[in-house]
């Protein structure tokens, strides 16, 4: 009984607790059939957001954009992103506090325009949320919730 008990306090300790969500703010129109997608940085992200955490979070999209196999690399569609707000938070919060409330809470929101030949035919933004984990947890999971949140609402369409 006690090992189980170990166990479980083991398990939810070494699990990171982030969330995610997306937020359509222009519903994509496609007007052109698809033949494949280019990921691009915009040159407007945060002040906060470091090329680390923007390299972290294109290859997460592109991981999971493209593993499905849907669409491939390159064509006429451009995701366009940046980082709208980053906040690392405190490691030490998440882990001293063990994720009670939102002591150290690491986030960032990413916005992400769909453009075709030159024109926006859609716009979202997603977000992921870091709240503990080991040791603290790491943003990094927030980063790439977010880019699992840009990946899926992408394949949807």
């Amino acid at each position: 009984m006690i090992k189980n008990l170990l166990s479980i306090v083991a398990l939810f300790t070494l699990v990171s607790c982030g969330t995610a969500r997306t937020i359509v703010t222009d519903p994509i129109e496609f007007s052109d059939h698809v033949s494949g997608i280019n990921i691009k940085r915009s040159k407007k992200s945060s002040a906060d957001s470091n090329q680390e955490h923007l390299a972290r979070f294109e290859t997460k999209l592109r991981e999971a954009l493209f593993k499905s196999g849907k669409y491939k690399e390159g064509g006429n569609l451009t995701l366009s992103y940046r980082f709208v707000q980053f906040s690392e938070g405190s490691r030490f919060a998440r882990w001293f506090t063990g994720g009670i409330g939102n002591a150290g809470e690491g986030s960032l929101v990413v916005e992400v325009e769909y453009i075709i030949n030159g024109k926006v035919i859609g716009k979202i933004q997603a977000d992921g949320r870091i709240g503990s984990g080991v040791f603290g947890g790491s943003v990094d999971n927030a980063i790439e919730k977010a880019a699992t949140e840009v990946a899926n609402y992408t394949l949807s369409q």
